[in-house]
């Protein structure tokens, strides 16, 4: 299947779930950028990673700051961001990629021959500044109101 096929049926389903499940509308931007370059604030970034193996294999991943984790994490749970604890926010960010992924899916294999692994989260290590450029695969670039998020996908043919 085609990168660009992958690219733009991500965007639909990231703008789908961030509009209905965690009620955040988004804009998918068309940038030519680093992920160091997209994430270039102080934010302390949470991640999370999900792989899948069928027609052809290799994984999904979802990055964002921890404020626009625990707003997500508000809005899905229905309560205070001020009430969120960092369980919730992990949590949260897993779900938000698994869906994503399952929406994506749904509509590139209809026939259901990919299957998604669990999500986990990504080591914050791997979340510094200096080591996002270890991300292989395309990334699409997301804005909130206030804030950024970046989806990806890397895949091997099988």
């Amino acid at each position: 299947m085609d990168r660009q096929t992958i690219l733009k049926t991500m965007s639909l389903a990231i703008s789908n779930v961030m509009d209905t499940m965690f009620f955040e509308p988004v804009e998918i931007r068309d940038e030519d950028r680093s992920l160091s370059e997209w994430f270039s604030g102080n934010d302390e970034l949470v991640g999370a990673r999900l792989n899948f193996n069928g027609l052809f294999s290799g994984s999904c991943h979802l990055l964002m700051s921890m404020k626009l984790a625990r707003e997500l994490t508000a809005n899905f749970l229905g309560i205070d961001e001020t009430d969120t604890e960092r369980l919730q926010l992990e949590d949260t960010i897993r779900e938000a990629l698994n869906i994503i992924a399952g929406h994506m899916f749904s509509i590139l294999d209809k026939d259901g021959k990919i299957v998604l692994g669990i999500p986990e989260l990504i080591d914050n290590e791997l979340l510094g500044r200096d080591r996002l450029s270890e991300f292989e695969g395309e990334n699409i670039f997301v804005t909130t109101e206030q804030e950024r998020l970046a989806a990806g996908f890397n895949t091997v043919e099988v």
